[in-house]
């Protein structure tokens, strides 16, 4: 994985504008963000309801464990750098969604505590045991110094689950885990259309940093996005799997290829 150094020269000019934004007062998130808001609710009901018939904890892999635990604080990380741009800029997409990754987190917390796994999220807000998502929280925050680089900031964010949760989900075979990674998945896609729609507002068309254009294309696209999270309703992605014990990488074009697990 890139380290966020790299990452905060990105964000130089992770977008490119069409207009000037010196007269761009702070508004609301565009109407579309609304219709879905309902949806991303309704997933975390879902979630917890995907596994009340959960199966052993013999019968998960290392891998399972790992990605859970990660799940666990990528939300947290997700809501906890929202919550600090809401504070900076009281703009409504960023509470609501901070309220989206708040029940994302507790659906994972679900299945950790189903599985008798110690939660490794700590409560402090901006405090992680994942060293990596430590240094991004203090990259990510300190990158969005205008409202525009906030929302961009908040699109790369997803960018960043939408990988992880794909490859997770190819990765386990536990049916329970790919429900509630499959849901996460689907909520993270309506955030991604929310933040690059909310950008558009502002005159600025957002590029993909991540994600392949052609992959972020569907996703904004894909505008009836709701929580499937099984392999009939998501499919298995063919990403390639590298890094299993925590030393897989983006990868250097951009495809977001590679889980980073671990520390």
């Amino acid at each position: 994985m890139k380290t966020m150094t790299i990452l905060l020269s990105l964000f130089v000019f992770l977008f490119t504008s069409c207009e000037s934004n010196d007269a761009i007062e702070t508004q609301a998130a565009p109407a579309e963000y609304y219709e879905y808001v309902e949806t991303v609710e309704a997933i975390s009901q879902d979630c917890i309801d995907s596994v009340l018939t959960i199966t052993s904890a013999d019968s998960l892999t290392q891998f399972d464990v790992d990605g859970l635990l990660l799940m666990r604080e990528e939300e947290k990380l997700a809501r906890d750098v929202y919550a600090y741009f809401y504070e900076q800029y009281e703009l409504k997409i960023f509470s609501n969604i901070t309220a989206s990754e708040e029940r994302h987190a507790a659906a994972v917390l679900y299945l950790l505590e189903s599985f008798g796994i110690e939660d490794p999220m700590q409560e402090e807000v901006g405090v992680f045991a994942n060293e990596t998502l430590q240094e991004l929280y203090t990259s990510l925050t300190a990158a969005g110094t205008t409202i525009e680089e906030a929302l961009a900031t908040g699109a790369y964010i997803e960018e960043y689950d939408i990988v992880d949760l794909e490859e997770l989900i190819e990765a386990t075979e536990i049916a329970a885990i790919e429900r509630v990674y499959g849901n996460l998945l689907a909520g993270s896609g309506n955030h991604l259309r929310g933040f690059v729609r909310t950008l558009g507002n502002y005159g600025v068309s957002y590029e993909p940093q991540i994600l392949s254009v052609e992959k972020f294309d569907e996703l904004i696209a894909d505008s009836n996005s709701c929580g499937q999270g099984n392999r009939q309703g998501q499919g298995k992605q063919q990403n390639s799997m590298n890094g299993q014990n925590g030393n897989g990488s983006r990868g250097e074009n951009g495809n977001g290829q590679g889980y980073r697990g671990g520390k």
